[in-house]
């Protein structure tokens, strides 16, 4: 047995947390209450780290000790580092030791531990966050990022009803002016856009964005086809709506050479003009020509002909 009556506590912590032989043999003796006072001294995590790996005995208290520390005294950093990297058991092991689940990095935009694993679509430690009853699910960071906005753009589509199934987000919350469905539709995830849509709150045309882009706009440049499907089979959609510049969606499908986009364009059922001048003279005919799209140039041509054939005759 180590003699404790005279031992100054700090010394002794400071002596105790590195390995030897004989330590290891007196910390299995030691009641756990001594052994809390001892890690108590300890100011670094790397220290208390180190005395609960000096036995076996020593592990269990020790590690709930170190992270109880590391809720107490900093800021939860812990759950912060498991939500970045996805280690669910490591951010639950965080929040039974008293972890602060709404806590931010200061030294990242003020994102909270639901904003990375959302981000980087981790579905169960959002799970585990969101159970607690204890996290803001529409938390906005210093640039007014959400969760819901970051699992969007990513296509994280468990993550995204995870969020929706709580009612507790604002699927129009914008950053930049753009919206969870425009993120989504801007890079092409599909099962996102479809779940955003099924909400039936989704704004289809924001009316704030200096660039007047759309959700149908942005899909239809970039030529996603079947986001462009789910957006043109939604009520309420303008197929024709104009950008800044007097740019349509299907002026800039053409423009790309996105022949599906340009079709689907076309034989949807709301309106959409072909004008014989856009901006700066431009007709989809003529974009699509200038940027050597033949396929494009022969559907649009082919559809002129159907036009002038239907009115003639």
């Amino acid at each position: 047995m180590i003699a404790t009556s005279h031992l100054n506590p700090a010394t002794t912590a400071q002596r105790l947390s590195s390995k030897s032989e004989d330590m290891e043999k007196a910390f299995i003796h030691l009641p756990k209450e001594l052994l809390f006072l001892i890690a108590s001294f300890l100011e670094k995590e790397k220290d208390i780290s180190s005395l609960s790996r000096t036995c076996r005995e020593c592990y269990l208290p020790l590690n709930s000790f170190l992270y109880h520390h590391n809720s107490l005294n900093l800021g939860s950093s812990a759950l912060l580092w498991a939500a970045q990297r996805g280690m669910e058991r490591t951010a639950r092991i965080c929040i039974r030791n008293g972890a602060h689940v709404g806590v931010t990095d200061i030294h990242d935009h003020n994102r909270t531990p639901l904003f990375w694993a959302a981000c980087k679509g981790y579905e169960a430690v959002v799970k585990l966050l969101l159970e607690t009853g204890r996290v803001n699910a529409d938390s906005k960071d210093s640039h007014s990022e959400t969760p819901l906005l970051a699992a969007a753009q990513h296509g994280h589509e468990a993550v995204v009803k995870l969020l929706l199934d709580t009612g507790r987000v604002d699927v129009n919350s914008k950053c930049a002016y753009e919206t969870p469905l425009f993120r989504a539709a801007y890079h092409g995830h599909e099962a996102v856009v479809k779940l955003l849509l099924e909400t039936g709150h989704v704004d289809l045309q924001p009316k704030d964005d200096p660039n007047g882009w759309t959700p149908l706009y942005v899909a239809a440049w970039h030529g996603y086809e079947a986001v462009v499907k789910l957006l043109l089979a939604t009520e309420g959609i303008d197929a024709d709506s104009k950008d800044s510049n007097g740019w349509t969606p299907l002026l800039r499908a053409a423009q790309a050479g996105h022949e599906a986009v340009v079709e689907c364009l076309l034989e949807t059922e709301h309106d959409v003009v072909q004008p014989e001048e856009g901006p700066s003279g431009w007709t989809p005919l003529s974009v699509a020509t200038q940027n050597g799209h033949e396929a494009v140039v022969e559907l649009l041509q082919w559809r002129e002909w159907r036009s002038f054939w239907n009115r003639a005759g």
